[in-house]
């Protein structure tokens, strides 16, 4: 574990999960939060504009993008 978790922080990982059992829970509150958005609700743009890095982080879309990249390199080793 010691090791996934220097890899981690060397790899300025956002996130570092060291066990696959975290996998569910992960997605079960993703899956949480996705169901507590109020969608019938009109777009508040004011809103919108005031706390835009709430709705969406960049940090997140490229740590996503990142991890993509990392496990096609992964598969490519393979």
């Amino acid at each position: 574990m010691g090791q996934r978790v220097l890899e981690g922080i060397l790899n300025d990982e956002l996130y570092i999960l060291t066990h696959g059992e975290f996998l569910v829970g992960v997605r079960e509150r993703g899956e949480a939060t996705t169901a507590a958005v109020q969608t019938q609700l009109p777009d508040n743009e004011e809103y919108k504009r005031t706390f835009a890095i709430l709705f969406r982080n960049p940090a997140i879309t490229d740590e996503i993008a990142r991890q993509n990249r990392l496990r096609a390199d992964q598969r490519a080793e393979a």
